[in-house]
């Protein structure tokens, strides 16, 4: 709200709703406003005097202890011309609110018009919306289109931000709606049960606001039941201000810098509120040097100061620039600036992609690292692999970071000559396989009986019954021959020594220089080997684009000049 006006009873004089209603204001940082002092036709003027005092006293210190008192009569109609000045006068003074950034109506009615449909009403808190649009309805997500529009009654095109709206939309029934939802464009606002904040207890509550604390939970036209997790106190005090998280049994539609007010639980009492300082936080420790520092920095009104502690709370996930524009909550944030400014002093990474990333410096570094220590537990555990692949690596790290931040730092780490990546493997710099004297032997064993087989080949069965070895020696050095390609997997289960196959592979080509096409009976008779040994031979030379499979032939496929291995 940008002002009120605080309507008194001139019979009544400040009563208990008065001081709740007050309260709220202060609790919403509303800076502006008047006194409207009504049924001044039921009271002489010596009570009038003495009701005009009164409320000047419990006005002061208040952001209404300087504002206009008027004294008026529905009745007779006295003071209502001066009201009507006053009002004018006082609202030509408010800042019209923006219409750049996201655009947001919190909805406080829903129903249907005959031939028309569905229509939601709300106060704009900012941005623009135009006929034919399409919002979603939040919590939810459910999409919609805007049929109609119109401010006070009169149908307009276009509403912005500070005008009363009413918004007829259409794809969504009325029973999927309800007061507390929000209006929005898709993408601009996150849904969350979390939510950090600073919270002032007010000095009128009647107790301390212990850790954990169930309460009522309003912003916008939202009431959710919540729970406070004090974060830097035991107890917050009437009239402290602390940080705490809010976890709402809801979800809610919220962004940083949003006011909220908080009633107690039962009895039903204004008891205190304050700022969403951030709608889409982790957890974190209560009573923590760290975490009061983190809240200090994102309560700051030096925007660097509150991005950066935004991205250093992200971690090696970093954020998309949807993301950072979300948490930051602002509408007017120059985001490219910003991140110009804070990239020079080295404090943040802008990773591009298909979305721009942003991480600070000592994340970025702490993922790289990540990444390295990771492969070289890889090695350590598995000391005959060649090295792991990238999807392996990106899963195994804990937790697992986005694929666009985990392949840029791959690469920066590739380019820095950190990692070897070959054959879709990463691996060391200074990395090499290490047998040990009983894996050796395990090793010639095997190489003897696949070279001993030939163009037969060997199931994994086979060639895995090496006799008084221990298991996990034979597997590991037969994973170790396959990385190495010293051995080749063919189709249906067969082994064949690398030499061998190269040996078939020109026999082949001998093949083709004599025949156009070959058929599995001309292979096999020419090798002198089985079907058995054929079919899954031909299906590997197709594998690797030295072969076209046409019907039951196969012929020499002219763009091959790779290798097998």
């Amino acid at each position: 709200m940008d002002m009120v006006m605080l309507v008194v009873a001139a019979d009544e004089g400040i009563m208990p709703q008065t001081k709740e209603h007050l309260s709220v204001c202060r609790l919403l940082g509303v800076r502006q406003g008047l006194v409207a002092l009504t049924k001044i036709d039921m009271v002489d003027d010596e009570w009038m005097e003495l009701v005009q005092e009164d409320v000047r006293e419990y006005l002061s210190g208040t952001f209404l202890a300087n504002a206009p008192v008027v004294p008026v009569s529905s009745v007779t109609g006295a003071g209502l011309q001066q009201l009507k000045e006053v009002l004018s006068r006082l609202s030509s003074t408010i800042k019209p609110r923006s219409s750049m950034g996201r655009f947001r109506l919190p909805i406080d009615r829903v129903f249907t018009i005959r031939g028309f449909g569905t229509v939601v009403t709300g106060t704009v808190t900012g941005g623009q919306l135009a006929e034919n649009e399409s919002l979603v309805i939040m919590p939810g997500n459910r999409m919609c289109r805007i049929r109609g529009l119109q401010v006070h009654g009169a149908k307009t095109g276009q509403i912005s931000g500070g005008q009363r709206a009413a918004v007829n939309i259409q794809n969504i029934d009325k029973t999927l709606i309800h007061r507390g939802m929000v209006l929005a464009r898709p993408d601009s606002l996150p849904e969350t049960n979390l939510v950090d904040a600073d919270c002032f207890l007010l000095e009128t509550a009647s107790k301390p606001l212990k850790n954990r604390a169930p309460v009522r939970f309003h912003s916008g036209t939202a009431e959710i039941i919540g729970r406070l997790i004090l974060l830097d106190k035991e107890q917050l005090l009437p009239g402290e201000t602390g940080y705490v998280q809010i976890r709402l049994a809801e979800p809610a539609a919220l962004l940083p810098g949003d006011r909220y007010v908080i009633r107690s639980y039962s009895p039903v009492f204004t008891i205190g509120g304050g700022r969403i300082l951030d709608s889409e936080p982790v957890k974190h420790k209560r009573m923590n040097n760290n975490t009061v520092d983190y809240f200090k920095r994102l309560s700051s009104n030096n925007i660097e100061d509150r991005v950066t502690a935004i991205l250093e709370s992200s971690g090696i996930f970093g954020l998309s620039e949807s993301g950072l524009e979300r948490r930051a909550g602002s509408n007017d944030i120059p985001l490219d600036d910003l991140i110009s400014s804070l990239k020079q002093k080295g404090a943040v990474q802008e990773i591009s992609g298909s979305i721009r990333y942003f991480i600070t410096t000592s994340n970025w570094k702490k993922l790289k690292n990540m990444i390295v220590k990771q492969v070289t537990q890889f090695h350590r555990t598995h000391p005959l692999r060649a090295g792991i692949g990238p999807e392996e690596l990106r899963t195994s790290l804990k937790p697992a970071p986005t694929e666009i931040l985990f392949d840029n730092a791959l690469s920066q780490l590739v380019n820095d000559s950190k990692l070897i990546e070959k054959a879709n493997q990463l691996r060391l710099a200074d990395f090499r396989p290490n047998l040990t004297s009983r894996q050796k032997t395990v090793l010639d064993a095997m190489l003897q009986k696949i070279k001993k087989a030939d163009s037969d080949g060997m199931t994994r069965k086979e060639l895995l019954d090496i006799p008084q070895s221990d298991a996990r020696d034979v597997k590991s050095v037969f994973q170790y021959l396959i990385e190495t390609h010293l051995i080749q997997r063919l189709p249906g289960d067969l082994f064949m020594q690398k030499d061998t196959l190269g040996n078939i592979s020109d026999k082949l080509n001998e093949l083709f220089d004599s025949n156009e096409t070959i058929s599995v009976g001309e292979f096999r008779d020419a090798l002198e080997i089985s079907r058995k040994q054929a079919v899954p031979l031909l299906e590997y030379f197709d594998s690797i684009g030295m072969t076209i499979r046409k019907g039951n032939v196969r012929v020499r496929n002219p763009r091959y000049t790779g290798t097998d291995s």
